[in-house]
């Protein structure tokens, strides 16, 4: 028994941590290359893979740091070194891509710390001592989708033994359908040395085995002597689900079927996968399907080839029918028929919201060569050559409506780059019914029905109406990483799309940012976004605000905006601070967002037209800023203000002041007192009603507006001295 296991059986006296630890999952074991440690942490770590699944039991997580790590084990199977292979475990999920510091699996970096599982043994890069298989998991290993490999890159494996060892060299599986997620399989490969009969699946093969696999790479895995199948991946019998996956480069050799991936008697779900250079012999340089029935959706074919046979993006043939969805053909190459798809004897298959486009076939029928009572049905596709469905070519099918016959306008084919340019007839023209229910997003992941505003719709469905092929189209004018479709100011970069009053207009396109209702004057109103690492400026577009920022005085960025808040009737004025008092507003403006504390002080510069006022009120107008606490504006104390007459005898007057967080500031007339000795507290030209309410509201108060009563008989109290001045103006205009 290890350390470890005795850790395990002397530790009754923690039996309900232990009980804890398990329904939260089991342990973890830790390895990392050069460990020589019992798996029980980073420090202890295990240098050995093998020994982390010999001690693993279901519920156990197994963490692996970057570095490379060999097969120890042949499980029995008694046939020599290169017999030695991995292989999972129900109920455990093995992760790589640590470095040996995480405590948490979030923590971890898969594409930093590259954790490879290598079959490489013998003779450095000498193929012919390698194992046969880096994951070998024969029929009786009975895998479910529980036991989890994650993370890591599956190479080296060189299955070119006697049966089964000619069979999956990354991977094999019988009986066994495990769960796959965010590894590369590369430079695997298989071949019959021993008779003239197929290799299968260079990176995975399947049989009668339903594995998940998502969000991997198979790339330059190969399967050949003659007749082989599944350069990247073969399934037999077997309907696994293969998620955001890329096959490029892989191949099949002489007379081989499936460069990228071999289907036969096999319903594979495939979705959201990319299939580019890869090649073969024979048939199907992207797929071949034989007595199959995938489902492809939101997938590309491109640069895909055979070398003497068919159908360079996709073959099929002996009575297959896949069901085709959004997929896009491009640039695929055949050295006989059918260079976007091949479909022979008996093959019909269902094609929608599909384009095959630029594909070549050196003996004819470019995009689909149907031959032996072969016969797609097609609908809402762009097929080149095909005569959309107002002048149908039955040789591609039969029509079933919505096909068109268009350049489909991609962004970049010659570097595949197959997405939409504006304008293109492919947008808003697919059928809605097509695309399966738990379709919602398209291969970059983007939302699968956007309704682009500038196309009319041509496709079926309620808008909005989803695209043909694999991208869905959408435009982003400003660059900032959201589609026009759900950007508020789809015309200025707003990556962060503040919209401070939620009128649903980002604030850089509101003329009002912090009014919803738009009653503000626009050209006293702005929005800026700053950068904390550069500063900036924002100022109103008739500038008489400016505020001026500078770097490092934010932590974050943030959009900064500026309205001007039209001002009350002149009729109408507001309550000022410090003595109470009565004001007119000449301009009030409101900053946000409110609150906004700064690291250090910004400037705030604020300038007022005042030729129309007298020299005494020029001299009387200040900076005002909104308290809270006390429910009124309040004299900006501090404010460095200077009046100035130009050349044509208009006088601005311009207050300066240091600010440490935002609020609404005002530019205020107050209020002389000579006005409320008359009684006329309301400043509406007339002593009245009016005044008299507020004086019996402030009855016995101090420091009210209502104390006008001057010495000797004003007390600073409101009483019957200053009522009696009321009544000896009452109704008398000033």
């Amino acid at each position: 028994m290890n350390k470890r296991a005795n850790q395990k059986a002397f530790g009754a006296i923690v039996i309900s941590l232990v009980f804890v630890a398990a329904a939260a999952g089991g342990d973890v074991i830790y390895v990392k290359v050069g460990g020589t440690g019992d798996g029980s942490s980073w420090a202890s770590a295990y240098g050995d893979l093998q020994d982390g699944l010999n001690d693993a039991d279901p519920c156990d997580v197994i963490w692996v740091t970057a570095g490379t790590y060999y097969p120890t084990s042949d499980y029995g199977l008694g046939i020599g070194d290169r017999g030695r292979h991995f292989r999972m475990i129900n109920g455990v999920a093995i992760y790589g891509g640590f470095d040996g510091t995480e405590t948490t699996l979030a923590e971890r970096d898969v594409q930093n710390n590259e954790t490879i599982l290598s079959g490489d043994i013998g003779v450095p890069d000498f193929d012919y001592d390698n194992c046969y298989h880096v994951f070998y998991h024969p029929s009786g290993t009975n895998l479910d989708k529980t036991a989890i490999l994650d993370g890591f890159t599956i190479t080296a494996g060189n299955a070119d033994g006697s049966y089964p060892h000619y069979y999956g060299g990354g991977m094999y599986n019988s009986s066994s359908s495990p769960t796959v997620t965010g590894c590369t399989f590369s430079g695997n490969s298989t071949s019959n040395l021993y008779a003239i009969e197929d290799g299968k699946g260079g990176g995975m093969y399947n049989q009668s085995s339903s594995p998940t696999v998502t969000d991997c790479t198979f790339s330059g895995n190969s399967a050949m002597g003659e007749w082989g199948e599944g350069g990247g991946m073969c399934n037999s019998s077997s309907n696994p689900t293969v998620t955001n996956c890329t096959f490029s480069g892989n191949w099949t050799g002489i007379f081989g079927y499936g460069g990228g991936m071999y289907n036969g008697v096999s319903n594979p779900t495939v979705t959201n996968c990319t299939f580019s250079g890869n090649s073969t012999d024979y048939e199907g340089g992207g797929m071949c399907n034989s007595s199959s029935n995938p489902t492809v959706t939101n997938c590309t074919f491109s640069g895909n080839w055979t070398h003497i046979g068919n159908g360079g993006g996709m073959h099929n043939s002996w009575s297959s029918s896949p069901t085709v969805i959004n997929c896009t053909f491009s640039s695929n190459y055949t050295y006989e028929s059918g260079g976007g798809m091949y479909n022979y004897n008996s093959s019909s298959l269902i094609l929608s919201n599909c384009i095959l486009w630029g594909n070549t076939a050196s003996s004819g029928s470019n995009e689909i060569y149907n031959v032996d009572s072969s016969t797609p049905v097609i609908s809402y596709c762009d097929i080149e050559g095909s005569g959309g469905s107002s002048s149908w070519d039955s040789n591609m099918g039969t029509d079933n409506g919505g096909n068109i016959d268009t350049d489909p306008l991609f962004a970049d084919p010659n570097n595949g780059n197959y997405h939409l340019l504006p304008g293109s007839p492919c947008i808003d023209a697919g059928n809605n019914t097509a695309v399966p229910a738990d379709i919602t997003t398209d291969l970059d992941g983007n939302p699968r029905f956007i309704d682009d505003i500038h196309t009319v719709d041509t496709g079926n469905g309620t808008p909005p109406i989803v695209d043909m092929g694999a991208y869905e189209f959408w435009m982003d004018s400003d660059g900032d990483g959201i589609m026009d479709a759900d950007d508020n100011c789809s015309e200025v970069y707003n990556p962060g799309q503040s919209d401070i009053d939620e009128d649903g207009v980002g604030d850089l396109c509101d003329v009002c940012p912090a009014d919803a209702l738009d009653e503000c004057d626009p050209n006293g109103s702005t929005a800026v976004e700053i950068d904390p690492n550069e500063g900036g400026t924002i100022e109103t577009p008739d500038g008489d605000l400016v505020i001026d920022i500078d770097p490092n005085d934010l932590d974050e960025p943030v959009t900064i905006s500026v309205t001007q808040i039209v001002p009350p009737d002149p009729d109408v004025d507001i309550m000022i601070g410090p003595n109470p008092g009565w004001g007119q507003a000449v301009a009030v403006y409101d900053l946000q967002p409110d609150g906004m504390v700064f690291n250090e002080p910004v400037t705030l510069t604020i300038t007022t037209d005042v030729t129309e006022l007298s020299e005494n009120e020029r001299n009387r107008l200040g900076l005002y800023l909104w308290d809270d606490v006390a429910g009124e504006f309040v004299l900006v104390e501090d404010a460095d203000c200077d009046i100035v007459e130009d050349p044509t005898g208009t006088f601005t007057k311009t207050c300066t002041v240091e600010l440490d967080h935002f609020s609404i500031y005002a530019v205020v007339l107050p209020m002389e007192w000579d006005t409320l000795a008359n009684g006329d507290l309301t400043g509406e030209g007339v002593t009245d009603i009016d005044d008299l309410l507020i004086m019996a509201a402030d009855w016995l108060q101090i420091d009210s507006i209502a104390d006008i009563a001057p010495p000797p008989d004003g007390d600073n109290m409101v009483d019957f001295a200053d009522f009696a001045i009321t009544s000896l103006h009452w109704l008398e205009g000033l």
